[in-house]
């Protein structure tokens, strides 16, 4: 292999194609052009131009000492679909699909709209080319006349719809964050499907984790008023008579949203990951 190594590591995996599903000792070594695993029985030399899909398991981090941590790869060949599972080591295999996303998407050009829409309304901005960006906790997007980047942890909704550019359908990922405190939605088009799929799934990282964690969350109806309150700009004096209660109570109110991660601050609050996923989520449930 000429080209130069990136990871090279040894793990376990398991061959969908084949008869045997208990995993084997492998060796996996990733470069800029392909990805190779390599077992006993099984020798597999996947182009990265191949690869279709990369999926992270999802095991939460109290009980990552329980389980391995696995990646799926899906890949074509001989026209075929294929996957091999890779397990190991949760920081090894973490680093690695890092590694494997990277390989597949840095550099990348997408067409972007952004943004598509702010709050409820559309704008009248153009799909523009951006090189894609890859880091651990963000996406970037730069490109002529647009630069901007998008948080995973911000990120409250991802969803494929149909949109004509230069005058054909293509899939689309209109993706909607929070940026300023406020609702953006960008729109994220690939010419090849594979790598807007494998993107995708790099996006909802952190927004499938962050929706396990608030299924821990108890949130009343009160807590969800407050969330959607400020999310619309409304002023601390003013929950008083939103939710017929007194001074102190907000405060204590404020205080317990804190505490359960919902906010970042009392005397100045600001909605945080969970507090924006429940907006985007019930927004359309409570009448303020």
């Amino acid at each position: 292999m000429s080209e130069s190594v990136i990871a090279d590591f040894r793990a376990e995996a398991i061959y969908a194609d084949t008869y045997r599903m208990d995993p084997e000792p492998c060796r996996v070594i990733l470069s800029q052009k392909r990805l190779v695993v390599v077992s006993d029985e099984q020798r597999r030399q996947i182009p990265l131009g191949d690869v279709f899909e990369v999926i992270v398991s999802k095991i939460p981090p109290d009980l990552s000492e329980f389980f391995s941590q696995t990646v799926l790869v899906g890949y074509i060949s001989n026209q075929n679909r294929r996957t091999v599972l890779i397990k190991g080591d949760h920081e090894r295999i973490d680093q690695f699909a890092m590694f494997l996303y990277k390989a597949t998407l840095q550099g990348r050009t997408a067409t972007v709209k952004h943004p598509a829409r702010v709050g409820g309304r559309l704008t009248d901005e153009q799909y523009r080319d951006a090189e894609i960006q890859l880091y651990e906790d963000s996406v970037r997007f730069s490109g002529q006349n647009i630069d901007f980047t998008i948080n995973l942890s911000a990120i409250v909704d991802i969803s494929y719809i149909d949109r004509e550019i230069e005058g054909d359908s293509q899939p689309v990922l209109s993706v909607q964050h929070m940026s300023d405190n406020q609702s953006v939605t960008t729109e994220i088009s690939h010419t090849s499907v594979r790598k807007l799929n494998i993107l995708a799934r790099y996006l909802r990282l952190r927004y499938f984790q962050l929706e396990n964690e608030l299924e821990r969350i108890d949130v009343d109806n009160q807590e969800t008023e407050v969330l959607i309150a400020l999310y619309s700009g409304g002023k601390l004096d003013q929950l008083q008579e939103l939710l017929d209660i007194n001074d102190q109570q907000v405060e204590e109110l404020l205080a317990q949203m804190e505490e359960k991660g919902l906010l970042s601050g009392t005397d100045n609050p600001k909605l945080t990951s969970w507090g924006q996923l429940i907006v985007a989520d019930r927004i359309d449930d409570i009448n303020i």
